[in-house]
């Protein structure tokens, strides 16, 4: 899985005050900070998964099954990623 090659840039992965939720590992449910312009949902192979636009400040995952994922959060020009687990 590469993520340079999805969006052609280097992401920015943990570290980044940009990513902000909890908790993580989840059991259904993360907690966000901002409310992202845009948040991409994929699974380990880079097949996206899901998309919101404007996501409200709980996003629910609990239409998804147990496993690690990655998140990319758009937040006006900034990009970054996130590796996210779901364990029910």
């Amino acid at each position: 899985f590469c993520l340079t090659l999805l969006t052609g840039n280097k992401p920015n992965f943990t570290g980044s005050s940009l990513l902000r939720f909890y908790p993580n590992p989840t059991k259904g449910e993360i907690n966000l900070q901002h409310v992202y312009d845009k948040l991409t949902l994929f699974d380990l192979h880079g097949k996206e998964v899901k998309t919101w636009k404007n996501a409200n400040r709980i996003l629910s995952l609990h239409d998804f099954p147990n496993g690690v994922y990655y998140i990319r959060f758009l937040l006006g020009k900034q990009l970054s990623y996130e590796k996210l687990m779901i364990e029910k």
